[in-house]
């Protein structure tokens, strides 16, 4: 798969894990943020249990540089392992 269908796969499981639909993202088990950055080639990807807080810090952080192909291809496999993880343990609740 390509950095973009990558990228893209990521956004449709944060998009399955925080719905857009969803009222109050702190009620969540998990939030999930993605944030893309063109203009440093820079794609985020920011989980915080238990849901999201304004004082809170994510407890996992994942910051993907995409013009450095190799590494960000096996960067963004891990964070598609980690949120599909996610995905299914929610769905089991």
């Amino acid at each position: 798969m390509s950095l973009e269908g990558k990228m893209l796969w990521i956004l449709k499981l944060a998009f399955q894990i925080n719905p857009p639909k969803i009222k109050d993202i702190g009620e969540r088990k998990t939030a999930v943020f993605v944030n893309y950055s063109p203009h440093c080639n820079l794609f985020s990807v920011y989980i915080f249990k238990g849901g999201w807080k304004s004082e809170g810090v994510p407890d996992e952080k994942y910051e993907v540089y995409t013009d450095e192909v190799d590494k960000a291809s096996k960067m963004l496999d891990k964070v598609i392992k980690r949120l599909e993880a996610i995905e299914r343990s929610e769905k089991d609740v």
